[in-house]
């Protein structure tokens, strides 16, 4: 069970996003009083086959809710916001506090599950303004990133100043709005910084990240040279990329088509807070009107730039025709994004079925068609020298992404360096910094209309049929003598080619019928449960003899009267 949260001093608590790319969630305490920056989600993996996403477990948070004063969202990407509709009950219905276009963002998710205002309150921050929950001050820094509305956050205490970078890089000449807030960010550091805990997603990058001005002028080339239909898969959190290959559409010709729920989503939020530019309104056609216009006339968004099996551009890789989209010979597509770690084969999968379709496949690797939101050595190095921070925190990252914040830190005596991971609960004031406690983290994932933990039953039984197979076993009984009215019946998923099911079916079959007569002799079955049991083991007996497998098997009684 989780602990009760301490009392004294100034403490800080990850529970995600500390040795992961993604679900990002902090929690503070000061003198018994709780927030939260970020409440993010992930995606699983082949560990949770079935399973939608994934959420931190917040039993901490639960155990504490009492104390918790208020939630505080840096940006409005997934990984930051898109637990939080998830865990909103658990976590209190805590005020939550956002800019205005993440606040956008967030209402719009909520809205997806039914909550709306005033089942929750979120305050639309302001920039210079300061937030009080509890015995903390909070104040929102402008910071450039790859969605409007980004923010570091300064977390006054009484103990001292705690800043929070959010995601960010230092942009010179942004897309979307104007550059990070660079002099307040300095007055900040003049004021005095206790602990910096900085981004660290591109930590291994070296100098400084190039401006998503700079890409807009690549992607412009690029575009402004095909003769035939344009496809661009960005994520589809990233508006700002979206916003300038729109841009750049039109100034070439094209109408645009926004075809996926996600980015539709996103275009429909930054229409709902004025971040959407009237004169495109005009060039924007539905998809149902997409394959009228000319296809050296149209440039698409689509879903789907890490191959995931339902979305719109691994759909059109495999040749089907949505809602009369196509790829056809002499298009272009454009992956306008990283490829995310895990996700690799699927995606080369994904270009060679679109290579093979005769378009023209662009990626990082063949082309400067993406530029991250995350900042590089330089930029990391700046914001440190402008916040003199006493002590830094590497955080927002996997092991690897930390220690190397750490490794760069040290080697440029930048601050001293604090290392910790989901679960450390490092007391930073008063007295010395140090880890006192270890908090159990985890992962809990959410499957259809509920939440699982990591250990449960059902999830380690996915595992297992994913890897073994399914096998069920049925048979009748008289319910008058008890004798075997029909059957053992046994049929399979996922274990036996079609050319070998006959035969591995009956070896089977003799197996089950041999244990069952071994175990009841005369013939009487008066204990249905007991000869369920005696069928599964020997069907799991026979597979694991003639296929090396020993699949999940469900065996059945039935009773006939």
């Amino acid at each position: 069970m989780a602990k009760k949260a301490s009392k004294q001093g100034l403490t800080a608590l990850p529970l995600g996003g500390l040795d992961e790319i993604g679900l990002n969630l902090m929690v503070y305490e000061c003198d018994g009083d709780m927030i939260l920056v970020d409440v993010g989600l992930t995606f699983p993996d082949e560990y949770a086959p079935g399973t939608d996403i994934v959420v931190p477990d917040v039993s901490y948070i639960r155990e504490n809710v009492d104390r918790l004063k208020g939630i505080f969202i840096t940006h409005a990407h997934e990984d930051h916001i898109g637990a939080l509709p998830y865990l909103w009950e658990e976590l209190g219905k805590a005020p939550v506090y956002a800019t205005q276009f993440t606040e956008c963002v967030l209402s719009g998710k909520m809205a997806q599950f039914d909550l709306l205002p005033p089942e929750y309150n979120i305050h639309v921050t302001k920039e210079g303004e300061r937030y009080k929950a509890g015995c903390f001050e909070v104040e929102y820094i402008s910071i450039t990133h790859s969605v409007p509305g980004s923010a570091a956050l300064v977390i006054r205490t009484p103990y001292g100043n705690i800043v929070n970078t959010g995601d960010y890089k230092l942009d010179r000449n942004p897309v979307l709005g104007g550059p990070s807030n660079l002099e307040r960010i300095k007055q900040i550091g003049e004021e005095g910084v206790l602990a910096l805990f900085s981004d660290s997603t591109d930590i291994f990058g070296e100098g400084e990240k190039p401006s998503e001005t700079e890409l807009s002028e690549s992607l412009d080339d690029i575009i402004a040279g095909q003769d035939k239909a344009i496809f661009v898969s960005p994520f589809a959190s990233n508006f700002e990329r979206i916003l300038s290959v729109s841009e750049i559409a039109v100034k070439h010709g094209r109408k645009i088509c926004y075809a996926g729920r996600s980015i539709q989503n996103m275009v429909q939020y930054a229409k709902e807070c004025n971040m959407f530019p009237d004169y495109l309104l005009d060039h924007i056609v539905d998809m149902s009107n997409a394959s009228r216009i000319a296809r050296e006339d149209i440039l698409y968004f689509v879903t789907g730039s890490q191959a995931q099996p339902n979305a719109m551009l691994n759909r059109l890789s495999a040749g089907e025709n949505y809602r009369g989209i196509q790829i056809a010979s002499g298009d272009t597509v454009i992956l306008s994004s990283r490829h995310i770690p895990g996700n690799e084969r699927a995606i080369q999968n994904m270009m060679n079925r679109l290579t093979k379709a005769g378009a023209r496949v662009l990626s990082g690797h063949n082309a400067f068609v993406h530029v991250g939101g995350h900042g590089h050595k330089d930029e990391t190095k700046q914001i440190y020298q402008l916040l003199k921070p006493q002590y830094s925190v590497p955080s927002y990252g996997t092991y690897t992404h930390l220690k190397e914040h750490q490794k760069f830190v040290e080697d440029n005596k930048l601050a001293k360096c604090l290392f910790i991971t989901n679960g450390d609960k490092l007391h930073l004031a008063p007295e010395e910094p140090s880890i006192i406690e270890r908090v159990e983290t985890g992962r809990c994932y959410v499957d259809g209309y509920n939440i699982l933990d990591e250990d449960k039953f059902i999830l380690r039984e996915r595992r297992q049929m994913s890897f073994d197979g399914l096998a069920t076993v049925t048979l009748g009984i008289d319910f008058r003598n008890k004798s075997i009215a029909f059957g053992p019946i046994v049929k399979t998923k996922g274990i036996i080619d079609e050319d070998l099911q006959d035969d591995v079916l009956e070896t089977v079959v003799a197996e089950v019928e041999r244990s069952l007569s071994g175990k009841y002799k005369d013939g009487r079955i008066d204990d249905p449960l007991e000869a369920e049991e005696v069928m599964r083991q020997a069907v799991r007996r026979a597979f694991g003899r003639e296929r090396g497998r020993k699949p999940v098997t469900v065996p059945l009684v039935v009773e006939i009267q």
